[in-house]
């Protein structure tokens, strides 16, 4: 082997360790590896609380809804706060759609659960209620 630095030939057997750039060149590769895999595992955690959030709100929008639509009467816009998580809020607003549906007037509305700390939107559903009951000058079952 040569020695590019003295230019003169030096046998394989006297090299002992490494050069310089190779320890240098060795580092860097080894700390870009590093970072690279500590993103990530930050990215993969973001993303399973994201899910794990939305999962959670996804399930309290149900029982939410459920409460909603047991109600009599329409829908009336409101809004609170989650139970358990201080940082999320949820929201029933109406949509300005009405409609007549087997002779009842029904509402469009919407519940929707953000996170507050990114104003994230974690689950938006819109439902119908029926502000009236149907009429007995329809058809009848």
């Amino acid at each position: 082997m040569r020695c590019f630095a003295c230019s003169s030939p030096r046998p394989a057997s006297q090299r002992r360790g490494f050069t310089l750039i190779e320890a240098v060149v060795g580092t860097v590769l080894i700390g870009v590896f590093a970072s690279t895999t500590l993103l990530a595992f930050r990215v993969h955690n973001t993303q399973l609380q994201n899910a794990a959030d939305t999962l959670q709100a996804v399930r309290f929008a149900d029982e939410k809804l459920e409460g909603l639509l047991q109600g009599k009467g329409a829908v009336r816009p409101a809004t609170g706060s989650v139970p358990g998580n201080g940082g999320w809020r949820w929201s029933v607003r109406l949509l300005n759609n009405t409609a007549r549906i087997a002779n009842a007037r029904a509402e469009v509305s919407q519940l929707r659960v953000v996170r507050l700390s990114d104003q994230r939107v974690l689950v938006s559903t819109d439902f119908v209620s029926f502000v009236e009951p149907p009429r007995s000058g329809g058809a009848s079952r």
